[in-house]
């Protein structure tokens, strides 16, 4: 090292200075992987970036079959990508009635760019079916259907906001009850229905 600079030499022999870098950075080859140079190298962690949630304390009925009905009652998580490498984390869940048997029904996300509005033709994020939870010979089944996803950002715009709600799916024309809070519960603000958001940032 002389006056700050590092001197290497490149395949032909020729000297070069490579000028030290900033605070915290360390020596890594260039991407052109022709010579070195000074940067932050990436551990491939993550931190968190942001949270975000709401709760759905109103119960919506639904007695058709639907790949779509809105149960979140015009709430929404929303997030802006840093860069195509972030992580969305959702958590999220509703408690379900269905008064008859033979019902199908099933939660999910919906995504939608640049908007709160968000309508059945949007983007679904973790959809599996009017199927994914099915009751048979069994009426007035109570449960409390609870899921998770991990989005990566690849293909989403730096640029844009995405909003972001629970929505459901029903198999029958029997009544759904969704986010209905029941008898004798006592969580507060989290009976009836959930959505968490914890964006992770990649260092």
């Amino acid at each position: 090292i002389v006056n700050n600079k590092l001197v290497t030499t490149d395949g032909a022999g020729n000297i070069q200075a490579v000028s030290i870098g900033t605070a915290g950075q360390s020596l890594k080859v260039n991407s052109g992987a022709n010579g070195f140079e000074f940067g932050t190298i990436s551990s491939g962690t993550y931190s968190v970036h942001a949270f975000d949630d709401f709760y759905s304390h109103t119960q919506v009925a639904h007695s058709s079959q639907t790949d779509y009905v809105d149960i979140s009652n015009g709430n929404t998580v929303n997030f802006q990508p840093t860069s195509t490498d972030d992580l969305i984390h959702f958590n999220y869940y509703s408690s379900v009635h269905t008064n008859n048997s033979d019902s199908g029904v099933h939660i999910y996300l919906m995504m939608k760019e640049n908007s709160s509005s968000i309508g059945s033709g949007d983007t679904k994020l973790d959809y599996n079916g009017q199927h994914t939870e099915y009751g048979t010979g069994q009426s007035n089944n109570y449960r409390m259907l609870a899921r998770g996803l991990i989005l990566p950002c690849t293909g989403l715009n730096t640029s844009s906001t995405y909003y972001v709600e629970v929505a459901g799916a029903t198999h029958s024309s029997n009544t759904t009850n969704f986010n209905r809070p029941n008898n004798g519960g006592n969580g507060g603000n989290y009976r009836g229905g959930f959505l968490q958001l914890i964006h992770y940032k990649k260092n």
